[in-house]
């Protein structure tokens, strides 16, 4: 005898992302070129003072009061972000540029320094020991 039909549910394999509001990098409000050329000079009085500290968003929201200190911290962010993009970007390019200078024995020698480390001056009197005994 047969069994009673059922019916099937089909599994929902469609995953539904819930609304997360996202922190965008932007800030809401373009800055404007004023408020920049304030915030810039207030950076450099600031590094003036004492570069070494951490930076009081506090003090900078005086120069730029019509911006919140949220606003002031991010786009202080976004800079140190953008600065340092730039930097490792350079130094990308420029160890690259020295790479495709070296000649081959460069090369070698720097491999075998690396490899070497701290032992190298052993390693090249055990070198000059083997090739001396063998002329």
């Amino acid at each position: 005898m047969k069994p009673p039909p059922r019916t099937r549910t089909k599994p929902n394999r469609i995953l539904k992302h819930e609304s997360v509001p996202r922190r965008s990098r932007k800030p809401a409000f373009k800055w404007q070129r004023v408020e920049q050329r304030k915030l810039l000079n207030a950076l450099r009085r600031l590094g003036r003072t004492g570069g070494t500290q951490d930076i009081d968003y506090a003090s900078l929201r005086k120069y730029v009061f019509t911006r919140s200190i949220s606003e002031v911290q991010s786009l202080v962010e976004s800079l140190k972000n953008k600065v340092i993009s730039c930097a490792s970007f350079a130094l990308r390019q420029k160890r690259c540029e020295e790479e495709k200078v070296r000649k081959p024995i460069e090369v070698w020698t720097h491999i075998a320094s690396t490899v070497a480390g701290a032992h190298e001056e052993a390693i090249c009197t055990a070198f000059s020991q083997v090739l001396q005994s063998r002329y």
